[in-house]
């Protein structure tokens, strides 16, 4: 017993490393997912930099910022993969210790292998040599049987003696017959332990062969996305490259159409200027009226047209809008779209537009329920400064009460050339009047 005592302390203790060894495998597969995750992680983050790519003519500054971001996590994922090599080399280190410590288990069992045969073969021979005595001295005791009949007592209590021993070698047989069947179930344990170890290093092997695997495609991908980063950067640089080409020649388009701009501007002004000039001298040329039924004239980019035919206000409205006053002064007498039908004294144009700016003569508009007396036409005022008001022209006819109706305006006419500013008169709206319009955009 205190052999076998021994030989158990002596073996090592492989379920305590085993479970250390399994422990140690369990927290590689636990860092080896957080890796995984990292690297799906990773490949997500790829394609929302390919999709950002696509976007780059919009988002290049954010760019660099995505950029530099792939890059920090790439180096993360460096430093996982480190991490994990030193991982593995360390459960690599603990796999050879492990098999170290089952050469030893082995090496103790052949030992204690060895010393029962040597035990159950010493005790043997002994027992062989004893009978072997035995048969000896039971010889000589028959041999000296009938001379030694006195002494049979004492062989035979010699025999008894003997027989007691036997028995104690046979007990003592017995119990090596035990302590052999106890070794060999040890022995049996011990060898389904290795076969356990055995193939708990095969699955060891094989996930370290999966670890391997996946560490090799993870160095893959790395390449991988080195190589589309290295792309984007290329495609990045050739964008900027276009874009500061595009930009160049933006500005050089932007300048050449402010040039442009300016040219244009400078012959609208010129435009503007000979058509202004060209309008009072083609006005004087042909004393204000129009001979043409109907006469168009371009000033300050619209077209206005001068009536040559008499009709009411009514009837003249239906082609008026606003009219500008600086313009119509060249023009003989004429309707403009100007009246205060609606409310009496609350003048508006025919879009309906309030009277804001006037240009009324002296004394108009009349006041409402002024007589007003017929008379002879007065004379034209001498021509003077800008907005001084020449004299008045004929005044309006009375309606039936003796009243004068003046809901509408009109621009008054002269003998010469039309070049008075305050020139507006108001007079019945039943008149005959010629009008003058300008024509919707």
């Amino acid at each position: 017993m205190s052999l076998e005592k021994e030989t158990n302390d002596d073996l090592p203790q492989p379920t305590e490393e085993r479970d250390q060894l399994q422990t140690r495998y369990n927290n590689l597969t636990e860092e080896r997912d957080p890796l995984q995750t990292s690297n799906n992680i990773l490949t997500e983050e790829r394609d929302q930099l390919q999709t950002r790519y696509n976007n780059l003519t919009e988002q290049r500054d954010q760019l660099q910022t995505r950029y530099n971001n792939l890059t920090e996590q790439r180096d993360q994922l460096q430093t996982r993969y480190n991490i994990l090599t030193e991982q593995r080399d360390q459960l690599q280190t603990r796999y050879n210790n492990l098999t170290e410590e089952r050469d030893q288990l082995q090496t103790s069992y052949n030992d204690l292998t060895e010393e029962r045969d040597q035990l159950d073969q010493t005790r043997y021979n002994n027992l062989t040599e004893e009978r072997d005595q035995l048969q000896t001295r039971y010889n000589n005791l028959t041999e000296e049987r009938d001379p030694l009949q006195t002494r049979y007592n004492i062989l035979t209590e010699q025999r008894d003696q003997l027989q007691t021993r036997y028995n104690n070698l046979t007990e003592q047989r017995d119990q090596l017959q035990t302590r052999y069947n106890i070794l060999t179930e040890q022995r049996d344990q011990l060898q389904t332990r290795y076969n356990n170890l055995t193939e708990e290093r095969d699955q060891l092997q094989t996930s370290y062969n999966d670890l391997t695997e996946e560490r090799d495609q993870l160095d893959q991908k790395l390449e991988l996305l080195k190589m589309e980063r290295d792309q984007l950067q290329t495609s990045n640089n050739n964008l900027t490259r276009e874009r500061d080409q595009l930009q160049t020649s933006n500005n050089n388009l932007t300048r050449e159409r402010d040039q442009l701009q300016t040219s244009n501007n400078s012959l609208t002004r010129e435009r503007d200027q000979l058509q202004t000039s060209y309008n009072p001298l083609y006005t004087q040329t042909r004393s204000c009226p129009s001979t043409d039924p109907d006469h168009w004239i371009f000033f300050n980019s619209h077209w206005y047209y001068i009536s040559n035919m008499k009709k009411t206000w009514e009837e003249s409205r239906q082609d008026n809008s606003k009219e500008e006053q600086d313009f119509t002064t060249q023009f003989q007498k004429r309707w403009i779209g100007l009246s205060d039908s609606g409310t009496e004294g609350k003048w508006k144009w025919v879009d309906g537009t309030p009277l804001t700016t006037s240009y009324w003569g002296p004394g108009e508009p009349g006041e409402p329920g002024e007589p007003g007396e017929p008379g002879e036409p007065g004379e034209p005022g001498e021509p003077g400064e800008p907005g001084e008001p020449g004299e008045p022209g004929e005044p309006g006819e009375p309606n039936d009460d003796g009243y004068r109706n003046e809901a509408c305006g009109e621009i008054t006419s002269f003998d010469r050339p039309c070049i008075e500013t305050n020139s507006w008169n108001d007079v019945s709206c039943d008149n005959q009047n010629l009008w003058i319009c300008e024509r919707a955009e």
